[in-house]
């Protein structure tokens, strides 16, 4: 899974297609980065192979939302010594401050990747239910097929 999707992302950033002006200079954004790292490795490469057309299984589509990855970055993580001398209300408020945040930097993160034309939403949140985010790490040709089969694989499953 993603493994492919992974080298995509670095020959994007070698693009400078994650660039954004820092003073003078355009500059990497490392944050965007981590997070389309983590949606491409977390999805299946195109083209699918056999088992995925079987199945009917989705490539390129990050359906895990923003909480997997703020997991994985630890981006909700609350020192312990901090925990362990808060009461209760201070613990549930850090915990909501620390929440807030990383939905806030991912939900930045998202919009930059849109802007750069790296993600598509092709499908909203709902109850229950993450958004999903089509990864456009190919050209144009291969962004529409991958689209069109991710759209295919989608019809009554969400």
């Amino acid at each position: 899974m993603g493994f492919n999707n992974d080298d995509r992302v670095w020959g994007l950033v070698a693009q400078g297609r994650l660039t954004k002006p820092r003073g003078n200079n355009p500059l990497t954004d490392s944050f965007s980065l981590s997070v389309l790292l983590y949606m491409a490795h977390n999805t299946y490469d195109w083209p699918p192979d056999g088992k995925l057309k079987r199945l009917r299984v989705p490539c390129r589509l990050y359906t895990r939302g923003w909480r997997s990855i703020s997991e994985a970055m630890a981006l909700t993580a609350i020192d312990a010594d901090k925990l362990a001398n808060a009461t209760e209300e201070e613990a549930e408020a850090m915990m909501e401050t620390r929440e807030n945040n990383a939905k806030g930097r991912i939900s930045k993160a998202w919009a930059f990747l849109r802007e750069q034309g790296l993600i598509k939403k092709i499908d909203p949140q709902r109850p229950g239910m993450n958004a999903a985010f089509l990864l456009l790490l190919g050209d144009d040709e291969e962004n529409r097929a991958c689209e069109a089969w991710a759209r295919e694989c989608l019809q009554g499953k969400r």
